[in-house]
C-alpha cells in the first residue's frame, strides 16, 4: 500500500515513537518542524518520496537518532549545519539524490 499526501504535523505528538519508516511512498510537501519532538526516535526513513522544502533544523535535536535516510527526495533542500554534531548516536545518514 502506498501512502499519498503530506506528512501531518501531528506525528510530532507521538513522543514515544522509536521508528518511523515511510519510504517508497508518494509523500509530498515539507517535513514538519514538529518532528523535533520525537526525542525517542532511533530510525527516520523517508527515502524515495517527493518531499520538498528545507530540512527542518529541529531534526538535529533528535539525540537518539541512529539512522536517517532522506535519499531520493529530489526537491528536499537546505544545509547540513554544525548542529548535526548533536546526533551523537547517528550511525547512518543518507541524503543522495536530494539538494541537501
Amino acid at each position: 500500500v502506498e501512502l499519498y499526501g503530506t506528512l501531518p504535523s501531528e506525528i510530532g505528538l507521538l513522543t514515544n515513537l522509536k521508528e518511523l519508516m515511510l519510504s517508497r511512498n508518494e509523500l509530498v510537501g515539507s517535513i514538519p518542524t514538529t518532528f523535533g519532538n520525537l526525542l525517542q526516535l532511533r530510525v527516520l526513513d523517508l527515502r524515495n518520496n517527493e518531499l520538498s522544502g528545507e530540512l527542518p533544523t529541529s531534526i538535529f535535536q533528535l539525540k537518539n537518532l541512529e539512522y536517517l535516510d532522506l535519499q531520493r527526495n529530489q526537491q528536499l533542500s537546505g544545509r547540513i549545519t554544525d548542529d548535526v554534531r548533536n546526533l551523537g548516536k547517528l550511525r547512518i545518514m543518507a541524503f543522495g539524490f536530494s539538494k541537501l
